[in-house]
C-alpha cells in the first residue's frame, strides 16, 4: 500500500515556544482550517554575487530563504484571546481586536488526520494575523506562520551539552498505540 502524502484533513496546534526558541511543551488547537487553504510555502533567500569585468561571476552567496505555512480559519473568535491580541466578551459575543501584531513566538504543529501522512513541527514561528471577510463565508482570518530558527538542547553524558538549531521537522503521522 502506498503512503498517503497529502494532509487531507489536518489539525494545526500552537504553544508558546521557550525563551531560546525551544519547542513548546504543550499545544492547543487553533480550530478547523477552511478546506484547501493550508499550504507550506517557501521563498528563496537573497543572492549576492561578485562579478569581475565582463560580468563573470567569481563568487556567489545565497542567504537562507523563508519557510512559512498559511491557513484560513472561518471562526477565529477565540484565537484573538489565545494570541493576546484581543478579548472576547462572552455575554455579547463581541470580539475587541486590539492589535494584529502577535508579540510572542509560538511553536506550530500540523498533524494530518490520516495515518502515514506527513506532518510538520516548527519550534519557533512568528504568526501574522490577516482578518478577512466576504459575503459568502462571513468573518475569517488568514494566518501565516513564518518559521524562525529554533533550537533543541541535548544534555549528553553530564560533561557535554549540544545545541542544535533548525527550522522545522517533517514527520510521518502514526496513531498512538493503545
Amino acid at each position: 500500500m502506498a503512503k498517503p502524502i497529502i494532509w487531507a484533513e489536518c489539525n494545526i496546534s500552537i504553544g508558546k515556544c521557550g525563551d531560546n526558541g525551544e519547542l513548546a511543551k504543550t499545544f492547543a488547537s487553533i480550530g478547523d482550517p477552511e478546506d484547501n487553504t493550508t499550504q507550506l510555502n517557501s521563498d528563496q533567500g537573497d543572492v549576492k554575487e561578485l562579478k569581475k569585468t565582463g560580468g563573470v561571476v567569481v563568487d556567489r552567496i545565497e542567504n537562507e530563504g523563508v519557510v512559512y505555512l498559511e491557513t484560513t480559519l472561518l471562526d477565529p473568535t477565540t484565537l484573538y484571546s489565545t494570541l493576546g491580541i484581543g478579548t472576547v466578551t462572552e455575554s455579547t459575543g463581541k470580539v475587541r481586536v486590539k492589535s494584529l501584531v502577535v508579540a510572542d513566538h509560538y511553536s506550530m504543529r500540523l498533524t494530518p488526520k490520516r495515518e502515514g501522512g506527513y506532518g510538520i513541527e516548527a519550534p519557533c514561528t512568528q504568526i501574522s494575523v490577516l482578518p478577512q471577510g466576504e459575503e459568502a463565508k462571513g468573518s475569517a482570518v488568514k494566518l501565516r506562520f513564518t518559521f524562525l530558527e529554533g533550537q533543541e538542547t541535548t544534555v549528553g553524558d553530564g560533561n557535554t551539552t549540544t545545541v542544535e538549531t533548525y527550522l522545522y521537522d517533517k514527520f510521518v503521522y502514526k496513531k498512538a498505540s493503545a
